[in-house]
């Protein structure tokens, strides 16, 4: 894995974890999921297509968002 894609990954679990604390400690509005992992393919577009573990992080953060119940 390269240093950059080593770097990305860790500020994509940074950005997912700052992400799951602020929805757990609000009241969730409706269709907050989408908004965030949107924001993440936005700022990560190069892993869409790429097998690393970047877009599947992202990916379980969507499931994580569609199935979060408080």
């Amino acid at each position: 894995m390269k240093k950059k894609d080593t770097n990305d990954l860790t500020r994509v679990r940074k950005l997912i974890a700052k992400y799951k604390g602020q929805l757990q400690k609000k009241n969730i509005r409706e269709n907050f999921g989408p908004t965030l992992v949107s924001m993440l393919e936005d700022e990560f577009p190069n892993y869409l297509y790429g097998s690393n573990a970047v877009w599947p992080l992202i990916r379980e953060f969507n499931e994580w968002c569609m199935d979060y119940t408080d």
